[in-house]
């Protein structure tokens, strides 16, 4: 098993001429592969898979203010979805972190339509870190904040467009409306607290890299939706790439 990466020093082994030669070589090897990262910083994600079917089994990594239910279903993409039926305003919400500054991600929320689905909007909470007594180490002294507590601050906001209707008369689980978000670049400094979305595309995000709350949240139905109920079988952001250029 070969040694792990050391950041430069004292090279393992001493001062040797083939210790050092070693040691070089492996500093290289770390250059090139950050080289070949076209852009994107080592270090951050470059795709990010949200729970959604595993929240069967450990759905206390989101939040929700309603009943969800997991159904195995081989006619959904990845046989099965979350369901929800907690009626207009209900919502689920998940953790994630953005970075780095600059970067462009795509929203890609994989959700059926039917003849009783609501409408849905997706919106975003730059989860600053707080001192909430239980730190655990982690700096700077503090965890990042609550759901509760970005949603009582008023910091979820919307990325246009404001709702995506998932009504449909004839029920299909997979319309093949999977990317129905615009991609949206993380704007602000580092940890900064967003205030909304702006630019010509309305898809510039003021909020900073860093922990942030994603939600998913019902808003109203089609006149003919005959409810409120919605499904999901997978949610994940793909980052696009990086403009330092801001």
């Amino acid at each position: 098993m070969s040694a792990p990466f050391r950041p430069p020093g004292t090279p393992p082994g001493g001062e040797s001429g083939a210790a050092l030669a070693n040691y070089l070589n492996r500093i290289r090897r770390l250059e090139a592969s950050v080289a070949a990262g076209a852009g994107l910083e080592q270090g951050y994600s470059t795709a990010i898979d949200l729970p959604v079917l595993a929240g069967k089994y450990q759905n206390n990594n989101f939040q929700s203010n309603g009943y969800l239910t997991w159904v195995i279903d081989s006619t959904y993409p990845n046989n099965g979805y979350m369901q929800q039926a907690a009626g207009n305003g209900g919502y689920v919400a998940w953790p994630i972190n953005f970075g780095p500054q600059g970067s462009y991600w795509m929203p890609i929320p994989v959700m059926d339509q039917g003849p009783d689905r609501p409408k849905i909007r997706l919106e975003f909470a730059v989860a600053p870190y707080e001192d909430d007594g239980f730190s655990w180490g982690f700096p700077p002294g503090g965890m990042f904040m609550s759901y509760d507590d970005c949603n009582v601050n008023g910091y979820f906001h919307t990325l246009e467009p404001t709702r995506f209707d998932l009504y449909q008369a004839v029920a299909d689980p997979y319309p093949g409306n999977s990317q129905i978000f615009k991609p949206f670049q993380i704007h602000g400094a580092d940890n900064e607290v967003g205030t909304g979305f702006f630019g010509a595309y309305d898809n510039l995000w003021s909020g900073g890299s860093g922990p942030h709350w994603v939600r998913l949240r019902v808003d109203g139905k089609h006149a003919s939706s005959s409810g409120y109920n919605w499904r999901i079988s997978e949610f994940k952001f793909l980052r696009l790439g990086n403009d330092l250029t801001l």
